[in-house]
């Protein structure tokens, strides 16, 4: 576990989806808990696991067997991430997503769910519906950029006091923020109190690129690396996030790099939290 303050320690569930899809396992998912499951080594580093999805169609696919179930609610932090490529509005697709979405946390135990603000269009039938479903707590992660979600829209997403932020390293580097000049300070101390989880993974600078969405947008980092394998130099972006996690110590870290290889299984994930628990000796 995170020494410092005792920060719990999530793992999420996508971190080795392509090398997965390479070797055409249909739902990484499903093969990512076996894998958990069949590693007793890795239980010491790890205190839950989040589930992420990124089209509605995988929610209905979705489908564990009874022992991954059992595993799952046997950790003691679950979380989801809901499906990104979806827009939230009040419709009977949203809605039956969302009662979808309910079954498979009644199963799972879910407890929080974090969303993607660029898709939500309505944020007050979100919370209303998926309150009454009890479909548990909602955080909105810090991604903020010119052809996504601007800074005033994403405020307006927070007209319920009890919907948090999830600081997502990976994000903030690459928004509109950043490219100025910004990478934290919009997020910290303004919504501090907000962030109760951190989607955490390390960034690579390298020469400036255009986005390959929008060309217009010049890039000044790739995403998603494991953190303990960063050059020094990138390595300084990140102490605004260390200096928020000896201050609160109640934030949940949430693994969330994207591997290449499962060749290096589990031992990524134990050189990555004992690199973290190095931060704060």
């Amino acid at each position: 576990m995170l020494s410092y303050g005792n920060h719990s320690v999530i793992l999420s569930a996508g971190i080795y989806r392509n090398p997965m899809k390479l070797n055409r396992i249909v739902d990484h998912r499903s093969e990512m808990i076996s894998m958990m499951m069949e590693c007793v080594s890795i239980h010491e580093y790890l205190d839950g696991i989040e589930i992420g999805f990124r089209y509605p169609e995988e929610v209905y696919q979705f489908k564990l067997t009874e022992t991954q179930i059992e595993y799952v609610k046997s950790l003691r932090i679950r979380t989801a991430h809901f499906p990104y490529q979806n827009e939230i509005k009040d419709n009977n697709e949203n809605r039956q997503l969302f009662k979808k979405i309910q079954e498979i946390y009644k199963q799972l135990g879910i407890q929080h769910t974090v969303f993607h603000p660029q898709y939500i269009s309505d944020i007050h039938f979100l919370k209303n519906a998926w309150e009454d479903l009890g479909n548990g707590a909602i955080s909105i992660e810090s991604w903020i950029g010119a052809i996504d979600i601007s800074e005033k829209d994403f405020e307006k997403l927070f007209v319920f006091d009890d919907i948090g932020i999830v600081l997502d390293t990976c994000h903030t580097a690459i928004s509109s923020q950043a490219r100025i000049g910004f990478h934290f300070s919009y997020f910290m101390p303004k919504f501090e109190d907000k962030i109760k989880y951190i989607h955490l993974s390390g960034i690579k600078s390298q020469p400036t690129f255009s986005d390959p969405i929008d060309p217009s947008i010049q890039r000044f980092c790739t995403g998603h690396h494991l953190i303990h394998t960063l050059h020094p130099r990138d390595l300084a972006y990140f102490e605004p996030v260390w200096i928020l996690l000896k201050k609160k110590k109640n934030i949940c870290v949430v693994l969330e790099p994207t591997i290449d290889t499962l060749d290096n299984f589990p031992n990524e994930i134990i050189n990555e939290v004992n690199f973290l628990n190095n931060e704060f000796k």
